[in-house]
């Protein structure tokens, strides 16, 4: 089910968590206090000034002034060290213009903050990151995941990872935490050498309670399968395939979690056999789990076993076109894009689309 589009976000994100902070900006004026007082002492000794001693200490408070915001500037954090460059702009202004250059270069930096708007997809991103937290809680998990989902496949995520703003980094590693697919991990993987350590700190924790709502799950899956209820195993098997897919797990324990996972899957394949008759999903699911494991045959097997009439064939024929396209058995590959041209295309939106399409374009 497509998720529901989301509420729109405000105009504007809060004055507290906006990318240039408002603390950063009464800093930089901030500097100017000091600048001005400087210039004003040194244009008031001006008019009585008649040695050369007179007019050096007039241009050693002009440089004084001009020296004020360099030096302010290196106050500025590492990680937003873009910001000195308005200090030194602001300095060489004050240095080259004297008195007018104090006041030029003070209203041109108000004046930005009033009248520039950013613009882009990188704006367009900022806007979406700092959604107001009740607008968030307004959607329902599954389809605020379904949201996320659509738009870290448009958004350009890598790109903002890899700059320097690092409240942006920050909101992508926030919007990458919900998503917890294996692909947000990988990305969350590399921040943890980010340069900012703010960005290290919030991927850690990401990491952390992605890890954590994996290992809630399992727990209480074991829980079920231990206390004897209807799809408990089942509900064991996809948690553990679940986590042993995520890209968290090292490679051995991802194989012991796997080896979970099928466990389960079997258990539950053989109570499904005896009440209902079978469950698709269970075989499809566990030629998957044969397939990582490099056990072909099983794989073979699990995927044949689903039926024509489950809306779960037309995956088991993808595992089975991928299986005999490995195995080089270009013949039973043939036979496997003929049934698979068979069926209905899948729709637009499909994420196994593209997949489709490449068997059956062959």
């Amino acid at each position: 089910m497509p998720a529901p589009s989301p509420p729109p976000p405000p105009p504007a994100p809060p004055a507290a968590t906006r990318p240039i902070a408002a603390s950063g900006r009464l800093g930089l004026f901030a500097a100017f206090v000091p600048a001005s007082l400087l210039e004003a002492w040194a244009l008031s000794l001006a008019p009585g000034a008649f040695s050369l001693l007179d007019w050096a200490g007039i241009a050693g408070l002009h440089l004084a002034a001009a020296a004020t915001l360099p030096l302010a500037g290196r106050a500025v954090r590492r990680e937003q060290v873009a910001r000195r460059y308005y200090y030194n702009l602001s300095g060489l202004f004050i240095l080259f213009i004297p008195v007018l250059g104090l006041l030029g270069a003070f209203l041109a930096l108000g004046l930005s903050n009033v009248l520039q708007r950013p613009r882009g997809l990188a704006a367009e991103f900022e806007r979406k990151v700092f959604m107001r937290k009740a607008d968030l809680l307004a959607v329902r998990a599954d389809d605020l995941k379904g949201f996320l989902a659509e738009e870290v496949g448009v958004e350009p995520i890598r790109d903002i990872l890899g700059g320097h703003d690092v409240d942006l980094k920050r909101g992508a590693v926030t919007l990458l935490r919900n998503l917890g697919t294996p692909e947000a991990v990988k990305m969350l993987r590399l921040c943890l050498t980010d340069a900012a350590l703010e960005v290290r700190y919030s991927a850690h924790s990401a990491l952390t309670v992605i890890e954590e709502g994996h290992t809630r799950r399992m727990a209480e899956a074991k829980e079920r399968a231990e206390a004897g209820e209807p799809g408990g195993h089942k509900a064991l098997g996809l948690a553990c395939l679940a986590y042993a897919t995520s890209g968290l797990p090292e490679e051995a324990l991802a194989v012991h979690y796997l080896r979970s996972a099928r466990e389960a899957l079997e258990t539950a394949r053989e109570e499904a056999a005896r009440e209902e008759g079978g469950d698709p999903d269970l075989d499809l699911r566990l030629g998957e789990i044969a397939l990582r494991a490099d056990d072909r045959t099983a794989a073979a097997a699990a995927f044949g076993r689903v039926p024509p009439e489950a809306p779960q064939h037309f995956e088991a024929l993808l595992g089975l076109c991928r299986l005999h396209f490995e195995d080089r058995d270009y013949a039973a590959l043939a036979r496997d894009v003929a049934r698979l041209r068979e069926l209905p295309p899948p729709p637009a939106a499909h994420p196994l689309g593209p997949v489709y399409g490449f068997w059956t374009g062959q």
